[in-house]
């Protein structure tokens, strides 16, 4: 009878041991899964442009800034301005990013044009932003959208007419556009060179017409023709430029100062677009092609300060002479943040360079309309 008893109470503790130990069990279970699901939650979920970064989201983001200075190739940030063009002002489509800016000044005020990375689809879409004096813009729409991407809008004037050549090359080439109604309505005009071809940069000299543009980062292509619609032909020389990642792709307008042209390139080492470079064109004819490089290179290049606008990189230079002589340069550039939160509850992102413009970003700290703008000395306002 004892040992009965005695065998009971040993068989009872023994399944008291084994429910406490699958109680603990369930708990630390629990508390682990708590632990993964807090973790999941906190981190930088990769969701298209998050870096995985346990409790913090690292974000970045191409944006488009402002700069001044007596010559092209000295030039200044404007203070307390930059940047003067982000996604988030972009209000009537989701926008990923803004890059790749193009000036031209028409009737007393100057007109911006540039990619935006349209999030749903992934797709670049040109947008217009204006101005009065060249520093405080206002976003005004997108003006151009095909079904392929479309970037680097370069806008010019040429014999009264307001064309455009937008990089193309998920088309397959490179096309003129026209504006049925400055700076609205923009249409295929004519196509004037086939092919996969990134950034084409036109300039004329000398009567003749010279395309350059690129079909991989180290390679940069010349074509030239006597009329701006054909026949163009590769030139001679062409490829004037193989396998150097630092000076092959076009990098902005090719501009004329001191009676030589000059021409912007993108340094893509030891990445695309990391910094500006500049090379002087000092023989340009049907049958010759020679630059050298700039000694001040590189002209533009990231602040070296993460959290700023350009902190990172800067891959595009527009500039333009005003007319008490000083310049203005509109420029791009990436900068990065990190941000605690939620990372699956924050706004969804496609694939691409950087996030979507958001209160979080201290970008968006800068951009109250009760900062002053604080103009160069040098700079002429025309206002």
């Amino acid at each position: 009878m004892a040992s009965n008893k005695i065998a009971v109470s040993k068989l009872s503790e023994s399944l008291e041991k084994t429910i406490l130990q699958k109680r603990k069990y369930r708990c630390l279970k629990m508390l682990s899964g708590m632990f993964l699901a807090g973790a999941i939650l906190f981190s930088g979920v990769f969701m298209g442009r998050r870096d995985i970064t346990p409790l913090v989201n690292i974000r970045s983001e191409y944006m488009i800034g402002v700069f001044s200075g007596p010559s092209p190739l000295e030039m200044y940030q404007v203070d307390k301005i930059n940047p003067i063009m982000t996604a988030g002002m972009v209000n009537d489509v989701k926008a990923d990013f803004v890059a790749d800016p193009f000036l031209i000044r028409e009737g007393g005020k100057w007109y911006m044009f540039f990619e935006i990375l349209e999030s749903t689809q992934h797709k670049g879409i040109i947008g217009l932003a204006t101005s009065e004096n060249g520093l405080k813009w206002e976003y005004d729409r997108v003006v151009l959208e095909e079904p392929f991407h479309l970037s680097y809008p370069l806008v010019f004037k040429y014999n009264d007419e307001i064309l455009m050549i937008p990089e193309s090359h998920a088309d397959y080439s490179v096309s003129i556009y026209k504006a049925e109604n400055f700076p609205y309505g923009w249409k295929k005009y004519q196509t004037i060179l086939e092919g996969d071809y990134t950034d084409p940069t036109i300039l004329r000299h000398e009567n003749n017409w010279y395309l350059f543009a690129s079909d991989r980062n180290d390679m940069l292509h010349l074509f030239w023709a006597n009329d701006i619609y054909g026949a163009w032909q590769p030139h001679p020389k062409s490829p004037v430029i193989k396998k150097d990642l630092e000076h092959a792709r076009p990098g902005g307008r090719v501009i004329s100062y001191n009676g030589q042209h000059i021409r912007f390139t993108q340094n893509c080492k030891p990445s695309y677009g990391w910094d500006v470079r500049v090379f002087i064109i000092s023989e340009l004819t049907p049958q010759s092609y020679k630059e050298e490089a700039f000694d001040g290179n590189p002209l533009m290049k990231g602040s070296g300060i993460i959290s700023d606008w350009n902190g990172i990189r800067m891959h595009h230079f527009d500039a333009h002479l005003m007319e008490d002589g000083s310049w203005i340069a509109i420029t791009d550039g990436v900068g990065r943040w990190k941000e605690l939160g939620l990372g699956l509850f924050s706004p969804k992102n496609s694939k691409s360079i950087g996030p979507s413009f958001t209160s979080k970003s201290p970008y968006k700290k800068r951009r109250g309309s009760e900062m002053p703008v604080q103009f160069p000395k040098h700079y002429h306002t025309q206002e």
